[in-house]
């Protein structure tokens, strides 16, 4: 049976590190399997699902830095407000750089730096 007769169902798959979900379907052009990555209801192509992974590790990456190098204030706080406000000079710091490195084609850029931020504090919470 030749391969332009095999009909693909739709799969989709979440990455467990960056919790975006994978729509993969179909062959393309090239007989390979084309897909896409949906992330916040939307659909993204190949260019903008790297561009979003590129984002969000370098946003996790600072996250991590801030938290290394202010080890001292973190663990004097009890709320995340209390946090926030001790690390709010360096988050914004963080977030300016951020928004310095990523693909300026990148639409909602902010949201990915709020998701990092988020993750560290769920994470912290945990602690």
């Amino acid at each position: 049976m030749s391969e332009d007769r095999i009909k693909l169902d739709i799969t989709k798959l979440k990455c467990k590190k960056c919790e975006f979900t994978f729509t993969v379907s179909g062959n393309d052009a090239k007989g390979g399997i084309s897909g896409s990555a949906e992330t916040v209801g939307k659909s993204v192509n190949g260019d903008e699902a790297k561009w979003i992974e590129d984002a969000m590790r370098l946003a996790e990456v600072i996250i991590s830095d801030i938290h290394i190098y202010n080890k001292d204030k973190v663990g004097h706080c009890k709320t995340d407000q209390e946090l926030a406000l001790a690390l709010s000079a360096e988050l914004k710091k963080g977030r300016n750089y951020f928004l310095e490195k990523i693909n300026p084609n990148l639409k909602d850029p902010n949201s990915y730096y709020a998701k990092a931020v988020r993750k560290f504090l769920k994470i912290k919470k945990e602690d």
